[in-house]
This record gives structure tokens, sequence and C-alpha cells, in this order.
């Protein structure tokens, strides 16, 4: 799925330990390598660890507390490696110099307890599980450690990015009023994490939950919010199991898809002045202007068949129909010029689509709608975003004259595509991968001189898929050597220009006074 494809990007790039550097092209004034680990300098004595190769790996990874290169000696202030390898199911942070440990670097899936050199100042371990000295912060909750159930020290006010990322928890609680903070994908990926809190309830000092916070946590069907809490990152529950939510009032701030793909919730309730549910529907009101809204999300596991968006919603968020289930019909209003990015994404039983007021389509749009067989373009179309009806089941497309840009892979992998026709007048460019997989595409025609093919732009076959293409363009039209792939045969036709009724007129006329004369010369004869 392409949203969890930018679910995990967004994690990702959370990692900061997780990116592998290339060392041996690297600066060496930055970077070096040791037996397998690779650092990086942060001062003239101090490095930060970033990197262990999978082959130098053990079952017990000892860090620290230095590392020499060069003859140099440094402390290793830092941890920012991603120690997954499978083999690992011990870490030991034998360091009294060691001061702070990312997370999302000790991610590895076996790993069953984390130690830490007694006489550090800065981190502890309790039970295996690493903590600030002073138990504040949770960091790293070992993923193969043994039990189904977690106490959450009292005294912890900040749930670390990663804590407790993968972990094959069942039941979390937290008892404790201190709580402030969970980090981003916190509770990631805990896929039978069923309860977090206080019989669901988190608690009423929680303030922020970040990006990803409790995004796959598929198993855990309802979450009690408290008033307390502010800010909600974007994808917070994304692909989560929750059946239902409320939104408290204190809340100023959700980010994007922060409930997409969440197949199993039929409704909304909110009790926020900003984020309001109208039959169950999450809406952005922007200011006082009850009359403006932005449709945030549509409950995914919701069961009616069709919907029609209110008249005075200008706007819906990227992602706001992701992975609904049921939906067949999405009637828009008028006044909707944009669709943002995935805005209905995974939407696989939506049939037809009527964009006729839409300008502008939006990247991965209709992304994997394998059921939309036909789509109704304005005629004031100007720009299709890249895949935005990738793998989808059009039958036939017209691109308007309107059009002015289009981005790459706009129509890949739609196998029951048969005829593409774009109208005179249209300046654009059809790029790379546009058609391919496309195997069922038989017919191309392009009405409009300003038509540029890039490199790969009609390349539609693929090994043991050959498809022929029959290709339409006007007198004069260039066609490159470089637009197919050795597994797509074009047929090039050209067409000519459209005359224009004058010119037909002249032609007739013309016709008319050589037919005269022609009789006129045998009569003299």
């Amino acid at each position: 799925m392409r949203c969890i494809s930018a679910i995990l990007l967004t994690m990702l790039l959370l990692i900061s330990s997780v990116a592998i550097i290339d060392f041996s092209s690297a600066d060496d004034d930055e970077y070096f390598s040791e037996n397998g680990r690779s650092y990086m300098k942060l001062d003239a004595d101090n490095v930060s660890l970033t990197y262990i190769l999978d082959e130098y790996a053990t079952q017990t990874i000892t860090v620290g507390p230095t590392v020499t290169h060069s003859g140099h000696t440094y402390n290793i202030k830092k941890i920012q490696a991603s120690i997954d390898c499978p083999i690992v199911e011990y870490v030991n942070l034998d360091s009294v110099v060691l001061e702070d440990v990312d997370g999302g670097a000790l991610i590895g899936s076996n790993i069953q307890s984390i130690t830490v050199n007694d006489s550090n100042p800065y981190l502890t371990s309790d039970g295996g599980v690493l903590y600030n000295k002073l138990q504040t912060k949770l960091i790293r909750y070992p993923t193969a450690k043994e039990g189904n159930t977690f106490n959450v020290p009292t005294s912890v006010s900040e749930i670390s990015s990663y804590a407790f990322y993968g972990s094959t928890l069942r039941t979390i609680t937290i008892t404790g009023e201190t709580l402030t903070n969970i980090g981003p994908s916190a509770f990631s990926g805990c896929g039978l994490l069923e309860s977090v809190g206080s019989g669901g309830n988190l608690p009423e000092s929680l303030v922020m939950i970040g990006s990803c916070a409790f995004c796959y946590c598929t198993s855990m069907s309802s979450l009690s919010l408290p008033d307390s809490v502010i800010y909600i990152g974007s994808y917070a529950f994304s692909g989560s199991g929750l059946s239902s939510i409320k939104i408290p009032y204190s809340v100023d701030y959700i980010g994007e898809c922060a409930f997409s793909d969440c197949t199993d919730l039929e409704e909304f309730e909110s009790e926020c002045d900003y984020y309001k549910a109208i039959d169950g529907v999450l809406y952005y009101i922007s200011g006082d202007d009850d009359k403006r809204k932005t449709l945030f999300c549509y409950p995914a596991g919701r069961v009616n068949e069709s919907f029609t968006i209110l008249d005075d919603v200008v706007n819906i968020s990227p992602s706001a129909f992701s992975g609904t289930v049921k939906l067949k019909t999405i009637v828009l209003p008028a006044n909707m010029v944009s669709i943002p990015n995935m805005a209905f994404a995974y939407c696989g039983s939506l049939e037809n689509i009527d964009l006729k007021n839409v300008s502008i389509i939006g990247n991965e749009a209709f992304y994997n709608c394998t059921g939309l067989k036909s789509v109704n373009f304005s005629d004031s179309l100007l720009h299709i975003g890249y895949s935005a009806f990738e793998n989808t089941s059009i039958e036939t497309v017209t691109l308007p004259s309107s059009i002015t840009s289009m981005d790459e892979s706009v129509f890949y992998g739609c196998t029951k595509l048969t005829k593409v026709t774009i109208e005179e007048s249209a300046r654009f460019t059809i790029m790379e991968n546009t058609f391919f997989g496309c195997s069922s595409l038989n017919e191309l025609t392009i009405n409009s001189k300003d038509v540029i093919l890039e490199e790969e732009s009609l390349s539609i076959g693929s090994e043991g898929d050959n498809v022929t293409l029959n290709l339409n363009v006007p007198s004069g039209f260039i066609v490159p050597d470089n637009v197919a792939n050795e597994d797509t045969t074009l047929v090039i036709t050209y067409i000519g220009e459209r005359p224009y009724p004058w010119v037909n007129i002249i032609g007739a006329i013309v016709c008319a006074l050589g037919i005269i004369g022609i009789l006129y010369g045998m009569r003299q004869v």
C-alpha cells in the first residue's frame, strides 16, 4: 500500500540512526570506521556510533566507552546506530561517558535486554529496559523481552521515539499522572497491543502524541484521549484497529493522515471547536467560519456505499478517504477544484468519480482504487500528479485541451485501459512510465502537436508481456526513437491536422474553378 509506504518513509526519516553512510566516499575528517563500526565526529574528542555492520554483530553487543582511530582516542557520547541484526540478543552499554541513545537505535527484533554501566551519570537500565538516569524518560523497551504486560514507572514523563516499536506486549499500563509526551512511533508496529494506559485511558497529564505513535497497532480497538491532549501528530493512529475515537475539546492540532487506513473506524466523536464531527465524519473548521469546512477524515470502516460531500466543504485533507472499505460512489461539491495527495487512495470499492469541476489532481489521489472504472475529467483540468490513477480499472481516458502538466506513472498498471485520447491544444509532456503495465492499451490518439513524448513515456510492455500500441498523431508530430522499450511495438499513423471550415470552402472553390477551366478549355478545342 502506498500510504503504508508513506508512513514507513516518515518512520525511516525519524530514525536518524538508521541512515547508512557510504564511508568509502565520506570525508575522513567527519567519519571513520573501526572493526565494522562507523562513527561520526561530534568534536575533536567525541563521536557518535552511527552504524554496525551485520557481519560484525554478535549475540552480545558491547558499546564504549571509547574508540581509537589513527592514534587518537575518542569518547563515544551518542548512539545513532541501527543495532537490528537478528543475531543480537543483548546490548551492553559499558560506558560512563555515553550521554544519549536514540530510541530507534536499538530496534533489533531479538534484543532481550539492554544493560548500562552502573556509574553512567546519564543513563540507567531497570529490568533490561533503558531509561535516562532519573527514569523520567523511557528510551527503549527491548523488542524480545519476555512477558505480555509492562507497567511504566510512575516517574516517566516522556516515552521516547520508538520506545516500544515492534514489541509483542499486549498490555502497557500507565498509572502515573506525570506522562506528558508520547514520542513519534513510540508504539508503532505493536500488532498485539490491546490496551495502553489505565483500562485504555491515557493519563490526564498527557499533552502530546507524536507522529506514527500508535500506527499499525491493529489489535487496539479503543483508546480514550484525556482532555489535556493538545497535539496529535501525523499518522498517529494510522492503520490501527480503532473502531471509534473521541477528540477532546483541548486539541489544537491534528496532523495529516492521523486516522487514515483505520478500516475498523466507523465514526468520530468530537468535543473540539476546531475539529468537529458531523454525522460521524471529522471536519476541520478554520476560525469561526462554520460555512467553510475542510473534510479532514472520513471513517474508513463506515458501511455506507455512497457519500455526498457537503456543499460548504471547500477542501479535503490528504488521505481523507484513504482505505475506505465500502464506498462505491462519492459526490464532490461544485466548488471543489483541487484533489489533494492520496485523498481517495486504496478506496477499493469506488467505481466511478465525476471530476467535472476539478482543475488539480494531486499525487496518488486515486492510487490503488482497484474498482474504479470511469473518470469524467473537467474541461478546465490543468494538472495530474504522479501515480494519480495507478493500479485502477479505468477503461478509457480523454484528456482535455486545458491540461498543461502530468507527472510520471499517472496510469501505471492500469491493465483494463484500452484507449486514450488527448484533445487538440493540450500542452504537456507525457513522462516516463505513464502507461507502463497498461497491457490492454492498444490505441493512443494525440490530436495536439504541443504534446511532448519523454524517453520511455510509451514503454508499456514488460518481459513476457509484449504490447502493440497504435499511435495516432498529427502530421509533423515528432515521435522520438526512445519512447518505447523493447517489449512495446509502436504502429504510427499520421492523421493530419484537422482543417478549419474556411479551408474547406476555399478548397471547394478552387476545385470548382479548376473543373470549370478544364471544361471551358475542352469546349475551345
